[in-house]
């Protein structure tokens, strides 16, 4: 009987060193399994980057802009008004109204630039062209294509359409040559009194149009 407690202490001690053994063995397994986890990470790829180059604000912005810009001629969206399309004006010189174009402008021969004569743009206004008399662009001759005014109005509009977008300013008579009409509009700005856009129709829809100043705007044969 004096041997029990003896032996108890002894295996007390004996599943001590057990328990301790077993501590240390899943502490150094942690650790490895730590070791390789970090050795392994310098393998895994970054993060793919490609949502911030989308989402990035001025790469969206300088693409829009490479997106809505013409290769030549005028700006992308422009317009035709009593005075000009885009950046030509009536009253320029051919050599002032190449240049706001950046050069997309073929010229009348050298010998016509004194008398009446036509210029025709390149690129983005395909169908558009500048009557110029005396050197000067005179008026602005639309007769295909999908320029507009700068009320809206293109070829292929019905007569309706001209009529409701220049309200009041519209006198409709019979075209000089076909059963059409021509829709002339009187501009609404007294300083632009000397200008007129006029729309010829093929009774039914808007078949080409012109624009700039008197009296040449008024030529239906253009430079005859």
């Amino acid at each position: 009987m004096s041997r029990l407690p003896a032996y108890r202490a002894a295996c007390a001690l004996i599943a001590l060193a057990a328990c301790t053994q077993g501590a240390d063995a899943s502490l150094d397994s942690a650790r490895l399994t730590t070791t390789a986890t970090s050795a392994d990470s310098s393998k895994v790829p970054a993060a793919p980057l490609e949502s911030v180059a989308v989402h990035d604000s001025t790469s969206a912005a300088a693409a829009a802009t490479v997106q809505i810009r013409p290769t030549s001629g005028a700006p992308a969206g422009t317009v035709v008004t009593e005075r000009g399309v885009g950046p030509v004006r009536v009253g320029m010189t051919i050599a002032q109204a190449s240049s706001a174009l950046h050069g997309a402008l073929t010229a009348p021969p050298v010998a016509d630039t004194s008398s009446c004569g036509y210029a025709t743009l390149r690129g983005a206004l395909a169908g558009v062209r500048l009557m110029t008399a005396a050197g000067r662009v005179v008026r602005v001759d639309v007769d295909h294509g999908t320029t507009r005014t700068d009320a809206g109005a293109r070829i292929g509009d019905a007569e309706r359409r001209v009529e409701s977008l220049y309200a009041g300013r519209v006198k409709s008579g019979p075209s000089k040559y076909g059963n059409g009409h021509s829709l002339v509009v009187t501009p609404a700005a007294a300083a632009d009194s000397g200008y007129r856009i006029v729309f010829e129709t093929d009774g039914r829809v808007v078949t080409k149009y012109r624009a700039g100043r008197r009296p040449e705007v008024e030529y239906v044969e253009g430079c005859g």
